[in-house]
């Protein structure tokens, strides 16, 4: 924000006291802004200068990840760009050069816009979170309802030729950072999960790297517009050579980093040298799962009696999906106050007990099971039905639970 401010006080005072007065308040409001920021920061630059400048350069000098919901969440979510996060930056520069250049030319039309400006900017660099914008949305709607507009004082004759060359400027650059194309090839070969959470905690990976230089991938995964931890290969060479293909084996560091298998995600790699990302496309298990009907039973179930509960397949809208021949497992528990516990209903065909039991569905996408137990008690069974991907073999698309109490 600092050069619109300077800006605009330089362009006012310009007008009532010539420029080399100008200039003088330019800078004495400078020098106050400097002042008050290195009030407050002069303890820690007297204690470890080093540590100071290394940690307000950080966000400069450092290899930051890629991030936020501007532009760059084109390369991170979409097959776009992401073959150079210096481009985004640059882009950044430049569309914050072209805006500082309309603010001046266009003096003073654009004063209410002064602290609102530089934060759109923002928007177009690797680090792009909606918080730079909404921090200074207060700051804005102040000046914009405080600031007066100067009398006599005229936007520079020749405003539109500095606002088209800012926006050819700015669009050129844009342009450029998308449509550098990534440096790998990525691909996602297989997962593995952890069954009944539900999550993915491994991953198998097919990586080319299509540039002529070693590069040493680094791998996280985006789940929406969440970006985990990165994940540790497992397998898979440290450095990639030129044009060299390899597959790669990834686990996850930790619960909170693992995705569920529900919703779809997609694996990240992050080159330092170049700096870049590329990415595979969306992984998803499936657009099925699976619901129950009834959704629950309120009374208590007789010892001996039979209940039927069906398994209806549902997409994503939970409309119901007509696939006839598809295996439905139903699984039963009993959640008890001292830990897990062994129920002992029968469904269907299967043993006392038996869990899961499986069942085709019928053209409707139905599957049917019949449930009855020779026993009582005070805890309820819990019933629970999913699918099975077929190549790979895990878990997938839970039905809520149905809580069954059967008693005398």
């Amino acid at each position: 924000m600092l050069p619109f401010v300077v800006a605009g006080i330089v362009l006012e005072s310009r007008q009532r006291n010539g420029t080399r007065q100008a200039v003088r308040d330019g800078l004495r409001y400078l020098g106050i802004a400097l002042a008050a920021f290195a009030a407050p920061n002069l303890p820690y630059f007297v204690a470890a200068p080093g540590a100071w400048l290394n940690g307000i350069l950080t966000p400069l000098s450092s290899h930051m990840v890629p991030a936020g919901q501007g532009l760059i969440d084109i390369s991170l979510s979409l097959m776009a760009g992401g073959g150079s996060l210096t481009a985004y930056n640059v882009a950044a520069v430049v569309v914050f050069a072209a805006m500082l250049a309309c603010y001046v030319t266009t003096y003073p039309a654009l004063k209410p816009a002064a602290f609102l400006l530089p934060s759109v900017a923002l928007f177009f660099a690797g680090r792009s979170f909606g918080s730079y914008l909404v921090m200074l949305v207060p700051s804005a709607l102040a000046a914009a309802a405080t600031t007066t507009r100067p009398r006599g004082l005229e936007a520079v004759r020749h405003w539109r030729w500095v606002a088209a060359g800012g926006g050819a400027a700015s669009l050129a650059a844009v342009i450029t950072a998308l449509a550098t194309p990534s440096p790998l090839s990525v691909s996602i070969e297989s997962v593995h999960t952890t069954g009944q959470l539900a999550t993915v905690g491994q991953v198998t990976l097919s990586v080319t790297n299509n540039t002529a230089d070693s590069v040493r991938p680094a791998f996280t995964l985006q789940n929406g517009t969440i970006m985990t931890a990165f994940w540790q290969p497992v397998s898979g060479p440290a450095v990639l050579g030129p044009h060299q293909h390899a597959s790669y084996t990834i686990v996850a560091p930790s619960y909170p980093a693992m995705p569920s298998i529900q919703s779809g995600f997609q694996v990240l790699a992050l080159l330092t040298s170049p700096a870049s990302v590329s990415r595979t496309s969306v992984y998803l298990a499936s657009g099925w799962r699976v619901i129950l009907q009834p959704a629950a039973i309120n009374q208590v179930v007789h010892v001996g009696q039979q209940i039927t509960v069906q398994a209806q397949i549902v997409n994503r809208l939970d409309q119901p999906v007509a696939a006839a021949g598809v295996r439905v497992y139903l699984g039963q528990i009993i959640y008890a106050q001292q830990g897990l516990r062994f129920s002992q209903a029968f469904i269907n065909d299967g043993l006392e007990g038996q869990t899961p039991v499986a069942a085709l569905t019928n053209g409707q996408g139905v599957a049917t099971f019949r449930i009855r137990s020779p026993t009582g008690g005070s805890d309820p069974v819990y019933f629970e039905a999913n699918l099975v991907n077929p190549t790979y073999f895990y878990p997938y698309g839970y039905s809520p639970i149905l809580t069954v109490r059967f008693g005398s």
